[in-house]
């Protein structure tokens, strides 16, 4: 099981998909002090239970990039005592990626020059298939972490059409709670979203 920029991990549990729940999440991390690996294994936890398949983490730091390893064995440790808890021996996956303001750059930087170099018209239907060949999706939700009102780099063509909500702490800084997650769920589920072409 590796932790790479678009890759997959095994072994997590998942439940039915729910209405109203987000296909793809992004956390963006506004406040250096929040961010651990416990907490982010967490959220990968949460994901997976909501069955979301797609996670985006961005921090403006560079730091979860420096964890991959710390990220693999905390959301192994979750899952793995959560699933002999509940004696779940399924195998599901999710995709996690992992964005930092370099990365971020170096995308953009090579799409734009591919752009001007492609003798074709610009449609965002092509925006969006370059991107996301570089692992920049658009994400359905965003979760800001932080009390800071910035997107701190977070690469905005992913965010046309995304929800933002705003935590300015969690309770317990090392992992997100349950109720702390659905919360984020029902605020989510219950906005009005009106997708334009």
């Amino acid at each position: 099981m590796k932790l790479e920029n678009g890759k997959e991990i095994a072994n997590l549990t998942s439940t039915a998909k729910k209405s109203n729940v987000p296909e793809s999440v992004g956390f963006l991390f506004t406040d250096k002090t929040l961010i651990s690996t416990s907490l982010v294994g967490s959220i990968i936890f949460w994901c997976m239970k909501k069955d979301i398949h797609r996670v985006t983490l961005y921090d403006p730091w560079n730091l979860l990039i420096n964890y991959e390893y710390e990220l693999i064995l905390e959301s192994q440790k979750i899952l793995s005592n959560y699933n002999s808890k509940n004696g779940i021996k399924k195998d599901e996956y999710i995709k996690l990626f992992i964005l930092g303001p370099l990365s971020t750059y170096d995308v953009v930087s090579k799409v734009m020059k591919e752009f001007c170099f492609d003798n074709k018209t610009i449609h965002i239907k092509n925006i969006n298939e370059k991107f996301m060949k570089e692992f920049i999706y658009e994400i359905d939700l965003l979760i800001r972490i932080g009390d800071i009102p910035s997107l701190c780099g977070y690469p905005c063509w992913g965010l046309r059409i995304t929800e933002i909500v705003d935590i300015q702490k969690i309770g317990n800084k090392n992992e997100i709670s349950e109720k702390e997650f659905n919360k984020i769920i029902i605020s989510f589920s219950t906005r009005d979203r009106r997708k334009g072409k």
